[in-house]
């Protein structure tokens, strides 16, 4: 059992002979009091201490404990978390990737269809403008044939009215021994120089590069030959056969044949241009390998048809 100082202010002691001071002793107990009372009320304050402080320790280790779980708690949550992030951004990367690759698709599909429609479009208008090329070539080698029939059946009209004024007879109305007979005699003279010079033209447009040429073939020989040989009233009727008018309409049909070429001319680079285009774009792969041929008869046709832009009758 713990002294306390009541229980020494409360002790007595038996008073013998020669003993100790009474007074000496209680000032000394009473100072022993007041110490074990100073004592005392440390380790109570010590005990409050130590309990508060115990306290305090299982608080914090229940707060421990708790902290503890949820730290647990929230690492599974962030785990969950980054978990799903991780599994929904995979799922969005497969999305992108797959639409990604549709795109792709759709627009390789859409530029091939796109490719194999120029490239019908230029084989469609490259094949019309082949066709009017032909078609063309054809025309202008039928005006030409009529162009060079008519200016050779001149040519041999004038040559035969040249020779028949330079006929005996044309001398002798030419050199007339009359008066009245010689004002007339000098018109037939400047009626037959008229003609001489008509001839002569006529023959330098034959040999002129940028008029009209009559090939040497050997039906043009051939028909040469025939139609020297018609006589005086077949001649006349050959040179009334192009009337002004009929001479108008050849021009114009020779000039819708320039036309008619320029335009071919023209849908052909726009074609080549378009090509090139497509070229660029990546969209013609096999450009070099997949053009469109243009048939020799074209070529042949821009050759022949290009006389026809310096080809004019009057």
């Amino acid at each position: 059992m713990a002294l306390t100082s009541e229980d020494i202010r409360q002790k007595t002691f038996e008073t013998r002979f020669r003993g100790y001071d009474t007074e000496e002793v209680d000032v000394f107990l009473e100072e022993v009091m007041a110490d074990l009372d100073r004592l005392h009320e440390r380790v109570r304050s010590q005990e409050q201490h130590t309990k508060d402080l115990e306290d305090k320790l299982h608080y914090f280790d229940e707060m421990k404990e708790s902290l503890s779980q949820s730290v647990l708690v929230a690492q599974e949550t962030a785990d969950r978390v980054k978990q799903k992030a991780h599994e929904e951004a995979e799922q969005e990367r497969q999305k992108a990737l797959e639409e990604a690759h549709s795109m792709q698709l759709q627009a390789q599909e859409e530029s091939q269809r796109m490719l194999r429609e120029a490239q019908s479009q230029a084989e469609e208008m490259l094949a019309k403008a082949s066709n009017n090329a032909r078609d063309l070539l054809k025309e202008t080698e039928g005006l030409r044939q009529q162009g060079q029939t008519f200016q050779a059946r001149m040519i041999e009209a004038l040559q035969e009215q040249l020779r028949l004024a330079q006929s005996a007879e044309w001398e002798e109305l030419l050199h007339p021994t009359l008066p009245g007979d010689q004002v007339e005699g000098q018109a037939f003279e400047s009626q037959a120089l008229a003609l001489e010079e008509t001839l002569a033209t006529a023959e330098a447009q034959v040999s002129h590069p940028e008029g009209l040429s009559v090939t040497s073939t050997a039906d043009d020989n051939s028909e040469s030959h025939d139609t020297y040989g018609m006589d005086d009233q077949l001649a006349a009727d050959a040179t009334r056969q192009f009337s002004p008018e009929e001479m108008l309409d050849l021009q114009r049909r020779i000039d819708e044949s320039n036309r008619i070429l320029e335009e071919t001319q023209n849908l052909q680079a726009d074609i080549e241009e378009a090509q090139r285009i497509l070229a660029e774009q990546g969209l013609l792969e096999t450009a070099e390998h997949e053009t469109v041929p243009v048939p020799d008869s074209e070529a042949e046709a821009e050759e022949n048809l290009g006389e026809t832009k310096t080809f004019k009758l009057f």
